[in-house]
């Protein structure tokens, strides 16, 4: 007697309940970085030193000035007031006052910064890697106010 052999195939539908929508996009930017402070307020960056500022929950954006040219890879914030962004060419920006001026406290041609941690409105990592001589270090440095 030979063995008798059931194959049951069952259909699944996978269906995702999570949508995602694109927000008033900037044409002509790339977008690396974005944190939001709580429900409503937040920031990107990207190429060029591009910073946006939202107050809407990302329905409006508004340009802030970096007053820089280097892509801004990482943007964080501690609080409302309180952020960094970092980028290629070691720049490392600080404000106070959620972004309405932006203060460049480092650069440095060699060091890319693609990480940023903000512990709070005093201190923030940043890591990244520093090309010397052809050879490439990592980096990690601690920005305190």
């Amino acid at each position: 007697m030979k063995p008798l052999v059931f194959v049951i195939i069952l259909g699944f539908s996978f269906q995702s309940f999570s949508q995602w929508a694109e927000l008033s996009p900037l044409p002509g930017y790339s977008f690396f970085s974005v944190d939001f402070s709580d429900s409503l307020n937040g920031w990107v960056c990207g190429s060029s030193g591009i910073i946006l500022y939202t107050s809407d929950g990302g329905i409006n954006w508004s340009k802030q000035k970096s007053e820089i040219n280097s892509n801004l890879r990482k943007i964080r914030f501690a609080d409302l007031e309180n952020g960094w962004a970092v980028g290629d060419s070691g720049k490392i920006l600080h404000t106070t006052n959620g972004g309405l001026n932006w203060n460049l406290q480092n650069s440095t041609a060699s060091l890319k910064l693609t990480m940023l941690n903000v512990i709070d409105a005093n201190t923030a990592y940043s890591a990244g890697r520093w090309v010397l001589h052809s050879k490439i270090y990592f980096y990690i440095l601690q920005m305190v106010v």
